[in-house]
């Protein structure tokens, strides 16, 4: 018995020394993941209550068959608006077809002055745009997605970040330091050090039984010294 307690005491000395960095980075994260609420995490508080769109407000025309055809095949269409003007959004075989409602022409890309001025009106805090910057794709907080988008930064918020569809002006998301600190913290979390979303990971379940394993040898003994105690009480 002499022989168990001393390989269960050395196991569970050394586990406890394996294991005190990743032990104390889930109780950190946790911490973190329980007191900040998810609301702000999302920055749902980044954005003013988005007034209702209503697109017969816009001058807009109905696009006939004939008009179509010439992108066809079309597999839909929808009817949105941007700075003030109805939009067709046209899916096709090549691609999305952005059309203006009224006049059924091409439109073109947003300008950069285009985008702070949305992001100006979406913005829920009174500050100026940092910069604003066409990315060639989504970067890293995003997915890393390979579609081009823009990013809005503002020096507010803890460093809040809005993104934009480069043709219609719509929001895609928005990121700031909150939502970064949660994303590098779920990271250790979960021990997926490269997508930061696979809690299934092999790494994460070798913690965790290890983890285990140093419990119940933290309990065992535990339960010896009590039991050691109480023959020593009897005696």
């Amino acid at each position: 018995m002499m022989r168990i307690k001393f390989l269960v005491r050395k196991t569970h000395k050394w586990l406890g020394l394996i294991l005190s960095v990743q032990l104390l980075l889930w109780i950190v994260s946790g911490l973190y993941m329980t007191a900040v609420p998810l609301t702000n995490v999302h920055g749902n508080h980044l954005l003013k209550a988005d007034d209702e769109v209503l697109l017969n407000q816009y001058s807009w025309q109905p696009i006939s068959q004939a008009e179509l055809e010439q992108y066809a095949p079309v597999s839909s269409v929808r009817l949105t608006s941007r700075l003030n003007q109805a939009l067709y959004v046209l899916t096709t075989e090549q691609g999305l077809i952005y059309l203006d409602g009224e006049t059924l022409e091409k439109v073109r890309p947003l300008t950069r002055n285009d985008i702070a001025m949305i992001a100006k009106k979406k913005f829920a805090y009174d500050a100026p745009v940092q910069s604003a910057v066409l990315l060639k794709q989504y970067p890293q907080e995003l997915g890393g997605r390979n579609q081009p988008v823009w990013q809005v930064n503002f020096n507010a918020a803890f460093n809040a970040s809005l993104y934009f569809h480069p043709v219609t002006g719509a929001l895609i998301s928005k990121r700031s330091d909150i939502w970064r600190a949660f994303d590098f913290l779920w990271m250790l979390h979960i021990m997926d050090y490269d997508e930061r979303s696979d809690v299934n990971n092999n790494l994460l379940f070798l913690s965790a039984l290890t983890a285990l394993i140093f419990v119940t040898a933290g309990l065992w003994l535990l339960f010896y010294s009590f039991h050691r105690r109480n023959k020593k009480q009897v005696a």
